[in-house]
């Protein structure tokens, strides 16, 4: 089967080559990459162009991630996608390793990172600290997000995210792997590779400045009674676009989902920082003293590092 490997690159120069490379070495084949340089003021396109025919390289205005997400995923062809950042890294074998768990029910697989520096040092640990996996549309259904590694560490079934796709790309500047992690979770199941299948760049300071911060899925959380945002803000479109997409969601399941526990682990409350997500106080089961509460750790819960993530 194909596999696509789609990097999206705003003014990350002096990465995106070791990201390129990182893509070109896969032991998995067939394989296309392609890269969207989304108006950059480096010099990036030159990068690509140094790559020639090896890439599909795509060079577009200044629209944010989610505008080259569209572009990425409208000139591949793989049957199964990854979006990588332009300043992470994946191992040679990590194609391999995963599609080694795509199987027909499946429609992501995905696998932690190891966290590095900008100068490319290692920073301990890995992302996400624990992650769901099986079905796990229980959790999304409950707290509209589930635990998942960052963008880089996603291997998604084309027919999972096609339908979403292109994206409002006003919206989702920033961010745009939450409508990728999330929405897939409704056309199958989540297989996890145990150990880390890449590295994921943290930027602090003067890093951070010159081009687009790195940005968690942002969990997208119901209020008492209908699922629906209470929040102001600039985030309020992009809540709310998500919102729409995933209320069409809810109730779709086409394959037979497994048997999932789903219940909440109380005495988790401060297991991982992608594992907590605030709530709206008045709601049920809400802690009046801090306002957050425990993401679900369920029995489709997958412990992949002994330490506390480093968050970006």
């Amino acid at each position: 089967m194909w596999v696509s490997i789609i990097i999206n690159n705003y003014n990350y120069a002096r990465f995106l080559s070791a990201a390129i490379d990182s893509a070109l070495a896969q032991t998995w084949h067939p394989l296309e990459v392609v890269v969207v340089d989304d108006g950059s003021t480096d010099d990036s396109w030159s990068v690509i162009q140094r790559y020639g025919s090896r890439v599909r390289a795509i060079r577009q205005a200044n629209g944010g991630q989610g505008a080259a997400y569209n572009a990425g995923f409208a000139a591949s062809r793989g049957q199964w996608v990854l979006f990588l950042d332009a300043d992470d890294l994946l191992d040679a074998d990590a194609l391999q390793r995963m599609m080694a768990l795509a199987e027909a029910e499946v429609a992501k697989v995905q696998g932690p990172l190891r966290c590095i520096a900008a100068d490319g040092q290692s920073l301990g640990g890995t992302v996400p600290y624990h992650a769901h996996d099986g079905d796990v549309t229980p959790i999304v259904r409950r707290f509209r997000h589930y635990a998942a590694p960052p963008s880089s560490g996603n291997l998604f079934r084309r027919s999972a995210i096609e339908p979403y796709l292109p994206m409002p790309a006003a919206a989702w500047r920033y961010g745009a792997d939450t409508v990728t992690i999330v929405l897939s979770a409704f056309h199958g199941q989540v297989a996890t590779v145990p150990s880390p299948i890449g590295s994921y760049r943290l930027h602090t300071g003067a890093n951070r400045r010159s081009a687009a911060p790195k940005v968690r899925a942002a969990p997208i959380v119901p209020a008492a009674g209908p699922a629906r945002l209470i929040r102001s803000g600039s985030r309020t479109k992009k809540r709310s676009e998500l919102n729409n997409m995933l209320d069409g969601c809810l109730s779709f399941a086409p394959y037979s989902p497994i048997s999932t526990e789903s219940s909440v682990c109380c005495s988790g409350a401060s297991v991982a920082n992608e594992a907590s997500v605030p709530i709206d106080p008045g709601s049920a089961g809400a802690e009046s003293t801090t306002g957050r509460r425990s993401m679900a750790v369920a029995s489709n819960t997958v412990f992949l590092n002994p330490r506390r993530a480093v968050r970006a």
